[in-house]
């Protein structure tokens, strides 16, 4: 008995809840039947696949069938049975055809259940079978174009209505969000608000995604998406701009024309994001290990003298809890030494009080607000105009019809438009990171000139010292330490983040006092640290 496979394609949502599975199957067992083939329990199924990009032939079940074929899993004599010709492939005549001789170069017979046609490797008319499947493909192929351009339309027409009216145009939409019974309307799910209001709000205050996701599991709050807080979930929370209201229409997975504002109800301010956005391009907050209550506030800072890491360490003595900093290196290859860190700390805060602000921060280049402002107003009139110029030729192509000095026109304006919109896309980004940074520096300055006490208050809680050692690592490079325990003195010296050295700490042994000598002069305080 003759063997038989069979083979079922679906390629939407709809057909697959609908009736077209059991459709086919049972045209497919009626045919094995009528001709007296033993169908295979092997079958080859498709479901949620378009066979008119071949995406079945390429790496879906009948690319396995067809592997089965070649490696001789699939006898020569057997029959491919499909309901018809467009199940197989809708990528137009070339590719069908080319999928039809394959088969029949191997050995295999293909039977279309709707017409009853047997396509055999030995058929006695070969060019009238040739004919039939590429008429019977070119069909499928036109329809499915046919689909497309109606559905390409319909979009460019929901697009379009949502940019000049605001019209919802599909249920589809953030998850912090939803739509109302009747379509006309977003409402806020306030749980899920807060939570996206809460990411910000750590993060801009120097919560790395890691404890963001740690923090939001311990209290309880559901993801938003997948089933854990994961970084790269966060960050993308963070870059999203729909929390501005934005919603960016998309054609074949890619943006599509200018964002629509105000689509959606804002639930973070333009000041909000601008921060998050200059922090992410600053590299990220949070960085480094850090322990639970995050003791070491200059966490990623502390260098020893001879080059490695410094790190916190802690003791009880009746009762009475003391921290200490130590060279990774400690006894093995370096002798300076241990550090009160509540000491350490008094010095270093006290001199970064002292230096002038713009010391401190250096000649960051924020760009030129005006100038950025006015390149992305320059770009976006250039835009239009080059899109309207876009719009006239294709006019005078409709009227006069193509030819070569239209045809060039038309390419020379669409590649200007592409490349227009990449610089537009590059100078609002860079606009938005100005803004954002210069927002930082100010909450950054109004912290750093805060008063002594002020900042010392700043590490007694886990936020205050988060929000510091950002701060912290935002302008600062490294604090070098230097100690020799047969030394009278030990040395600080505070750098830049260009690498310029700020101020340098002259302190007693026992770091009850300093000198600090820095590009403003010297100057002598004395601490009760003792």
């Amino acid at each position: 008995m003759r063997q038989a496979y069979s083979y079922v394609r679906l390629s939407s949502k709809k057909q697959i809840l609908g009736y077209g599975e059991d459709r086919q199957c049972e045209a497919i067992e009626a045919a094995a039947l009528a001709n007296g083939w033993e169908l295979s329990d092997k079958t080859f199924s498709d479901l949620g696949v378009s066979g008119w990009k071949g995406a079945n032939i390429e790496t879906g079940a009948l690319s396995q069938f067809l592997r089965c074929v070649e490696d001789g899993y699939v006898a020569k004599g057997s029959v491919l049975i499909v309901e018809n010709v467009d199940r197989l492939s809708r990528a137009g005549v070339n590719r069908a055809v080319s999928l039809l001789m394959q088969l029949l170069d191997s050995g295999i017979s293909i039977y279309t259940a709707t017409d009853n046609k047997l396509y055999e490797p030995d058929s006695p008319n070969p060019l009238m079978d040739l004919m039939a499947w590429a008429l019977s493909a070119q069909r499928a192929f036109e329809e499915s174009e046919r689909k497309s351009q109606m559905i390409l339309k319909a979009k460019a027409k929901a697009r379009e209505a949502a940019r000049s009216s605001g019209k919802i145009i599909t249920r589809r939409c953030p998850s912090w969000l939803c739509v109302n019974q009747d379509k006309t309307a977003f409402e806020l799910l306030p749980e899920r608000v807060e939570t996206v209001q809460k990411i910000f709000d750590l993060y801009v205050n120097g919560y790395g995604t890691p404890r963001i996701g740690r923090l939001l599991t311990e209290e309880g709050r559901q993801p938003l998406t997948g089933r854990a807080w994961y970084p790269r979930s966060i960050s993308r929370i963070l870059q999203y701009r729909a929390v501005l209201g934005e919603y960016q229409p998309t054609l074949n997975g890619k943006p599509e024309g200018e964002p629509v504002k105000n689509y959606y109800p804002a639930i973070i301010t333009e000041d909000q994001f601008n921060e998050a956005q200059a922090v992410l391009k600053e590299g990220g907050a949070g960085k480094g290990r850090r322990g639970g209550e995050m003791r070491n506030y200059f966490a990623g800072l502390l260098r020893c003298s001879c080059g490695e890491g410094m790190h916190i360490v802690s003791s009880q003595v009746k009762g009475k809890r003391y921290y200490q900093l130590r060279c990774l290196q400690y006894r093995i290859s370096c002798y300076g030494g241990t550090w009160n860190f509540n000491k350490l700390s008094s010095h270093v805060l006290f001199a970064l009080r002292r230096l002038p602000i713009l010391e401190v921060m250096g000649s960051k280049d924020n760009g030129n607000l005006k100038e950025l402002n006015d390149r992305v107003r320059d770009l976006t009139h250039l835009l239009e105009d080059t899109k309207n110029q876009l719009d006239n030729t294709i006019n005078a192509i409709a009227t006069l019809g193509l030819n070569d000095m239209l045809q060039t026109k038309f390419r020379e304006l669409t590649a200007a438009a592409t490349d227009i919109e990449g610089q537009l896309s590059s100078a609002k980004t860079a606009l938005e990171t100005s803004q954002g940074q210069l927002a930082i520096q100010k909450q950054d300055s109004e912290m750093l000139t805060g008063r002594f006490l002020e900042l010392i208050d700043n590490t007694k809680d886990l936020d205050g010292r988060i929000k510091l050692n950002q701060v912290l690592r935002r302008y600062l490079s490294k604090i070098e330490m230097e100690a020799d325990r047969d030394a009278e003195y030990r040395f600080v010296r505070i750098f830049r983040k260009d690498g310029e050295l700020l101020v340098t700490a002259t302190c007693d042994h026992k770091l009850n006092s300093a000198l600090f000598e820095s590009v403003d002069g010297t100057e002598t305080m004395e601490l009760n640290n003792s």
